[in-house]
């Protein structure tokens, strides 16, 4: 026990580290949060860094969605609402790729459907509209099963650690969002956050974008440098 404790110190020390890099870049005035990257609940911070981190959060998830503005306020309750609308469609679209596919549904596709949902949503909880958060549910019960289910099955991803699908579930699901988010956000949805940004494509900026494709890039690039 003595011995992986110094192990255990240098790789709680280096998480930490890595926390407060990611964080300070997207949410504290850092380069990410400079060049506009949005960024609702955290998703990039928390579920994008599951290349290291390596966790899972369950439905303390809605709590997070909920308390990002702050407040007990309508812009909570949208977080909310968008956080419930795109785990729903998300669990319901994995179910049904699963009896398409495989003819039977199962807990646990359905339990992934719910997780990819709650992470996708995250960076985009009080941005969006109700409409936006059926889309980013359709894609984030779509997207990451094509990813577990058919890239997760290949020779090569045999060599990976990560025997809970965490790659999949929190990785892709959390880049996705942060993509969507890019295209749904809306100006409406970005002012009571005190953002400047005119929302996203939908509302004509398309600068959005590509910003929440380079903000992804960044983290992924920070986790491999500290992992």
């Amino acid at each position: 026990m003595a011995r992986e404790t110094p192990f255990s110190t240098v790789v709680l020390l280096v998480q930490k580290s890595a926390d407060d890099d990611a964080m300070q870049s997207v949410l504290g005035g850092g380069f990410l949060c400079n060049l506009g990257v949005l960024d609702s609940s955290g998703g990039y911070v928390i579920h994008l860094r599951a290349l290291e981190v390596r966790e899972f959060l369950g439905y303390a998830g809605m709590g997070l969605m909920e308390a990002s503005p702050y407040a007990a306020s309508p812009d909570a309750g949208v977080a909310l609402l968008n956080t419930n609308i795109c785990t729903a469609m998300s669990l319901l679209v994995w179910k049904m790729l699963d009896y398409i596919f495989f003819k039977k549904p199962s807990v646990i596709g359905a339990i992934q459907g719910e997780i990819t949902g709650l992470v996708a949503i995250t960076p985009a909880a009080g941005l969006v509209t109700g409409w936006g958060a059926i889309i980013i549910g359709a894609c984030s019960g779509s997207i990451p099963w094509i990813s577990m289910n058919f890239l997760g099955r290949q020779k090569w991803m045999k060599h990976v650690d990560d025997v809970m699908g965490v790659i999949h579930t929190h990785t892709v699901a959390g880049f996705l969002g942060g993509f969507l988010t890019g295209i749904f956000a809306t100006a409406d949805g970005c002012a009571p956050f005190g953002l400047t940004t005119p929302g996203g494509a939908i509302d004509g900026n398309g600068r959005q974008v590509w910003v929440q494709i380079v903000g992804g890039l960044f983290i992924i690039g920070l986790d491999c440098v500290y992992d």
